[in-house]
């Protein structure tokens, strides 16, 4: 994780960093580059970027105005039903082949990610 930090403190347009944390654990499982570890890694990378969303979402929530705080708020709750049923949707879409997990996990990383360098975007406005 402390990689994935001083990655995202450089802020480098075109950097995935989690792109690193993905990378660390396919060479760290027992069996890299299986469906399994596919859907294990981009898991682990997507809860690395839920900390970091997490981390972000409450700095702005603390530093903002009551009426913009509850904004947010909305915001966050609606994006989180939004991020579910779009990688529900994923995940239903390939019924019957085992792609499947890949691809919700794939959705929940793109989809977590986005979100937290939304909400550092709206903290640096």
């Amino acid at each position: 994780m402390s990689a994935f930090r001083v990655c995202l403190a450089a802020d480098k347009a075109g950097v995935d960093c989690g792109q690193g944390v993905y990378d660390a654990c396919q060479a760290a499982h027992e069996q890299p580059d299986t469906t399994l570890s596919i859907t294990e890694c981009s898991m682990v990378t997507h809860k690395a970027w839920d900390v970091i969303l997490n981390e972000r979402y409450r700095a702005l929530i603390a530093s903002s105005p009551p009426k913009l705080k509850l904004k947010l708020q909305k915001a966050q709750r609606a994006w989180i039903v939004s991020r579910d049923a779009d990688c529900d949707a994923v995940y239903e879409n390939w019924i019957g082949g085992t792609i499947r997990g890949p691809m919700y996990a794939g959705c929940m990383v793109e989809k977590t990610s986005e979100r937290a360098k939304w909400l550092k975007e709206m903290r640096e406005d």
